[in-house]
């Protein structure tokens, strides 16, 4: 069965929900690009990087990483390099929490959401997000979402987005054991995720509003809220979701 597809959902059949991490369930958006940033800046004395993230061939911490390097030196990291990368950044992330906790706060609704879906027999959760595991982690932790447990595919493991989605699927068939999973739903905030989801056949639920929620329309969603606030409203929405159209 395709993973688009439909059936009766029950705990021996159930719904999949893969979820992004930021933007999606945390606003970390600002505090993750200036700690990304700067940890380039504080480790190799790089500044003026680019930090429009959608002219980058893939939107995820390794493959922006991998880019950043080409341009600077004309081949990509080593992985001693990018691990001091990540020293760097997570130091950063933790003086930023220390200095304004707010500036690590959950999508409102996104944790009373998730602890209402991981008690759900008919659903399973999984996180397939750009961040490197570490920054995923440490974020979700201080927003108050706990997802410690699930299936976590991350861009630690390769720098293609789609791949970091597909193996978030593998994964949680691999964890959960279902003969297959009713439905799967990629709940995202990004075009990148769109993208991702449509490429696998996956149905898709935005979060987003204001203009961004035109933007993921645009790029083919067909179902988009802003956040988790109001349970009834997520509920109805996951119901429309569908694979992106064209």
């Amino acid at each position: 069965m395709k993973p688009g597809n439909r059936k009766t959902l029950s705990e021996s059949n159930p719904e999949l929900l893969i979820f992004d991490v930021d933007g999606t369930l945390t606003r970390t958006l600002d505090v993750d690009t200036s700690c990304f940033l700067r940890a380039f800046e504080e480790t190799f004395g790089w500044t003026g990087i680019d930090d429009n993230w959608s002219s980058y061939p893939e939107y995820a911490d390794s493959s922006i990483a991998h880019e950043i390097f080409l341009r600077r030196l004309g081949r990509p990291p080593t992985p001693a390099e990018t691990g001091r990368v990540i020293s760097a950044f997570m130091r950063l992330m933790e003086d930023a929490w220390r200095e304004d906790p707010s500036r690590f706060g959950a999508v409102p609704g996104a944790p009373a959401v998730v602890e209402r879906l991981r008690r759900d027999p008919s659903r399973r959760l999984a996180v397939a997000t750009g961040c490197w595991k570490a920054s995923a982690l440490f974020k979700l932790e201080k927003a108050g979402i706990d997802l410690k447990s699930v299936p976590l595919s991350t861009s630690d493991s390769t720098i293609i987005r789609v791949r970091i989605v597909e193996r978030a699927l593998e994964e949680a068939r691999e964890f959960y054991r279902p003969a297959e999973f009713g439905r799967v739903v990629f709940v995202g905030d990004g075009v990148w995720d769109v993208k991702a989801s449509r490429r696998l056949g996956l149905d898709f639920l935005g979060i987003a509003d204001g203009g961004k929620k035109k933007t993921l329309q645009s790029a083919g969603a067909r179902s988009v809220i802003g956040d988790y606030a109001d349970y009834e409203l997520f509920l109805r929405a996951l119901e429309k979701a569908a694979v992106p159209g064209d």
